[in-house]
């Protein structure tokens, strides 16, 4: 057997070298998860997430989101609320995103009217109307499939709606729809499309808009955001993936609403979200995080139709090879030496 003998002169400077090395380092993995549903927030318990109890208050759902999408190959336009239908459109069968056409409502109410939605397999196009008798003769002649309502819409002018357009190509059989005056007169004046008047009428006002809910396995970071262009590019260029919706919230500030802010920590890649301005401050008072404003706005108390949202937290360090051997040999643990510092720091 080989004994290898180190002097104490020898293992200090190895200690040392590897603690001043710049591959010994331990770095604290943060994370804030947001859910709705509490059978989502004990599973997240039960996986080491602590549970910081209800943030603040999620709307009821009123106005939503109405999808466009475009297929070049046929001209086709592609109308949906549901954003996995989207995702699925755009990554499975060759649609471009056009971002949100309008908002619309998300259940039948009084004076509503439903948008029923139909496919023909033959051309491939889509069709969308608020008529019955459209809708039956459709499929009944022209040989389009029904696929069931698409949404709620106003059937009359109302001081909170606005028009949306539908427009017809008889080269293609494409239907566009659209909220846009200008759009309408340029399809018509450049792309030979038809004017066919008021389909029907769209919220001008966004109740409701979903929160978008993403994240990235590498640093553990659950991101939230009511930006549907900011939700793609943080999938498309930095490693996100989709959680789908975490619930509904405003999008601009209202009566008995409160903002919940958003901020970043540089050196994990990590958010943090609160409703709290002392929280917030004592956040940036660090410099540890950056502020990037207010993610939208929600109830800091119980409203009809309102539901919990519970903030979970979970705290993990990472650390180096290095490092680890730093810890064999001084005994002490670099994760929890990089949480005292931090909460020390924090404190000042």
């Amino acid at each position: 057997m080989i004994k290898v003998l180190i002097s104490t002169a020898a293992l200090a400077g190895v200690i040392v070298l590897v603690a001043n090395s710049s591959h010994a380092r331990t770095t604290i993995m943060e994370d804030h998860f947001f859910t709705i549903s509490e059978d989502e927030r004990d599973v997240a318990i039960r996986s080491g997430y602590k549970d910081e109890g209800v943030c603040c208050y999620a709307l009821h759902v009123a106005t939503v989101p109405l999808y466009r999408l475009h297929l070049p190959k046929n001209g086709d336009y592609f109308y949906t609320t549901s954003l996995s239908e989207r995702d699925s459109a755009i990554a499975d069968a060759g649609y471009k995103d056009e971002e949100v056409c309008c908002y619309v409502w998300a259940v039948a109410s009084r004076g509503s009217t439903a948008l029923y939605r139909l496919y023909n397999v033959q051309s491939g196009q889509h069709l969308y109307t608020t008529s019955v008798t459209e809708r039956d003769r459709a499929t009944a002649k022209l040989g389009f499939k029904d696929e069931g309502i698409c949404c709620y819409l106003q059937a009359a002018a109302t001081p909170d709606s606005e028009a949306l357009y539908r427009l017809s190509r008889a080269t293609s059989g494409t239907h566009l729809y659209t909220t846009s005056i200008s759009e309408r007169d340029d399809a018509v004046a450049k792309a030979g499309y038809r004017n066919e008047g008021v389909c029907c009428y769209v919220a001008k006002t966004i109740l409701t808009t979903p929160l978008y809910r993403l994240h990235h396995s590498g640093t553990g970071d659950h991101f939230y955001t009511v930006s549907l262009f900011e939700r793609d590019k943080a999938i498309e260029s930095a490693g996100y993936q989709s959680q789908g919706i975490c619930c509904h919230v405003a999008k601009a500030k209202a009566p008995n609403l409160v903002p919940l802010y958003r901020l970043y920590r540089y050196s994990s890649g990590n958010h943090i979200y609160t409703t709290s301005s002392s929280e917030r401050a004592r956040a940036l008072s660090n410099d540890a995080h950056r502020s990037e404003g207010t993610c939208c706005y929600v109830s800091n108390a119980a409203t009809t139709g309102s539901v919990p949202l519970y903030r979970l937290y979970s705290q993990r360090c990472v650390t180096s090879t290095w490092d680890a051997f730093l810890n064999w040999l001084t005994g002490k643990s670099g994760c929890q030496t990089a949480i005292d510092n931090r909460s020390a720091g924090e404190k000042k």
